[in-house]
């Protein structure tokens, strides 16, 4: 049976994700009056910032300035002294443009923008409350301002807003070179990447209580690797490196207890599998399967499915994916007792392909545990939507969403091995969330 609700904290909800979702509004309402040069880090579209830019504005009652491309200028930065009687908030965009400039001109126009708020400066002209937001993209000149005065250190604040997958890659790339001491980029269908490992150095993908047991480990030999299993980011060895030190020294009864299922587990590959094949698809060449599997004493069953920088597509038209509606997803649809009616349409399936398929094989004595990063918000959306909508209320409790990050808080506290948690704090938060 499941525990009781007080042991549920690590189960995401839709109300969690709303709060935690307004990264930027938290980080404006914290650094004002306390910051004056704030930094959002950014990629190209930037339409949302500034819609939340100009709505907190508007609710702090300041105006709103916005100096970009042509307006890079000293002539415009010194006209901020016709608007210090009101508090203002003052947009600057594509400051990396200033590398273009001779170098005394781009120094010229750094500083000018420090002394609008620099308490040494007797000229400030800008009100006490105002302060700049700057967007800043690749070639931000973080370090130019840096060296200019000691101001930028003492008023810069910085927020990272570029989307989940970017963070990610750009932070593979860094560990490939860094952790890895591996360099270079590997070619793929004409495009060169540097978060993947050239396939002879696939095995650096995973931590050392994995890789050395890859070719005799009971759990680990049966696996079949997928194409992407020599990216950084791939979710299946993420998956493998999360799972098999739990199962090794065995501890998994930390991530049971997570997600509030109470029974006994079995360690034998009977019980525990990775990539586990539907047993109820008969036709198919191409079966669904579940990143992890447990079956627990009692006979009930944990599927998981572990999320990291997968994005949320729209409706699926590949005609193999129709077929295999028509030949093995209607009729499990059909017979389900946890899926409402009117979710069971060929339409919706297809368009919520990738969770529908793990859905349709749910029955009255398995669970569904699934994985996803904090920040994946449009795969976080998704996931909670299922779980608000389409599972019939009576058996809601056996799809269990949960944030890898807050999940795995929760485990390292549960680990009974000291050695065991410090890989979880150490390593893996290493590779995958301290990015």
């Amino acid at each position: 049976m499941l525990v009781g609700k007080k042991d549920k904290i690590m189960w995401d909800d839709k109300k969690k994700m709303v709060s935690e979702e307004k990264m930027l509004e938290n980080f404006l309402n914290k650094s004002l009056g306390k910051k004056r040069l704030l930094v959002i880090r950014v990629t190209t579209g930037k339409e949302e910032i500034y819609t939340i830019l100009k709505d907190f504005a508007k609710s702090k009652e300041l105006g709103m300035t916005i100096l970009n491309k042509e307006k890079l200028d000293i002539d415009y930065i010194n006209e901020l002294k016709s608007k210090k009687d009101k508090p203002q908030m003052v947009i600057i965009d594509h400051l990396e443009q200033v590398k273009k400039l001779e170098t005394i001109d781009e120094a010229t126009l750094l500083r000018g923008i420090i002394d609008q708020i620099d308490p040494e400066n007797e000229h400030t002209v800008l009100h006490k409350d105002s302060f700049f937001v700057f967007l800043a993209v690749e070639g931000f000149p973080s370090q130019e301002l840096m060296s200019l005065s000691l101001t930028w250190a003492h008023e810069s604040a910085f927020i990272d807003c570029r989307d989940f997958r970017t963070k990610i890659i750009t932070h593979m790339e860094e560990y490939k070179k860094k952790t890895l001491n591996l360099n270079g980029l590997v070619a793929i269908k004409h495009r060169k990447y540097g978060h993947i490992l050239r396939e002879r150095d696939y095995e650096h993908n995973f931590s050392s209580q994995v890789s050395d047991k890859l070719v005799n480990s009971k759990f680990l030999k049966p696996i079949k690797w997928n194409r992407f299993s020599h990216h950084l980011n791939s979710s299946q060895v993420m998956t493998v490196n999360f799972f098999y030190p739990l199962i090794r020294y065995r501890e998994l009864e930390a991530f049971l207890a997570m997600t509030g299922i109470e029974d006994e587990i079995i360690y034998d590959p009977e019980h525990l599998q990775f990539l586990k094949v539907c047993e109820e698809e008969i036709s198919g060449e191409k079966k669904t399967y579940f990143d992890f599997y447990m079956k627990l004493k009692s006979g009930r069953k944990v599927y998981v499915e572990a999320k990291y920088t997968e994005g949320v597509y729209g409706k699926s038209n590949s005609k193999s994916h129709l077929t295999k509606y028509n030949e093995v997803f209607e009729p499990l649809l059909k017979d389900s007792i946890l899926i409402k009616d009117e979710f069971k349409t060929e339409e919706f399936f297809l368009e919520h392909y990738n969770f529908m398929r793990g859905l349709a094989h749910m029955k009255k004595d398995t669970y569904l545990v699934v994985l996803y990063p904090r920040e994946n918000w449009a795969l976080r959306e998704r996931a909670l939507y299922i779980k608000d909508n389409i599972i019939e209320g009576t058996y809601r409790e056996q799809y269990i969403p949960m944030v890898w990050e807050e999940m795995l808080e929760g485990l390292i506290k549960g680990i009974k091995d000291n050695n065991v948690a410090w890989y979880y704090e150490g390593w893996f938060k290493d590779k995958y969330f301290r990015y």
